[in-house]
């Protein structure tokens, strides 16, 4: 369960400064098919910790690998 977690130090800030200089933030994540919760989890880490926004930039990959950027 992804709610319990908790930031990195730092990572919301960081995020927050990036926007604050005009750069396009997405968040890519692997979903573990496994844990059929996982992706719904996920986003609402995301949305909790930090906003609809981002929650709505979030990609969800098998592979991140897969994913340049």
């Amino acid at each position: 369960d992804y709610s319990s977690m908790k930031a990195k130090p730092g990572a919301v800030e960081a995020i927050a400064e990036m926007q604050a200089a005009g750069l396009d933030v997405w968040i890519c994540t692997k979903n573990t098919p496994e844990n059929y919760s996982c992706a719904s989890d996920k986003i609402g880490w995301v949305r909790k910790n930090l906003g609809a926004e981002m929650a709505r930039k979030t990609i969800l990959v098998p592979d991140k690998t897969l994913v340049s950027g």
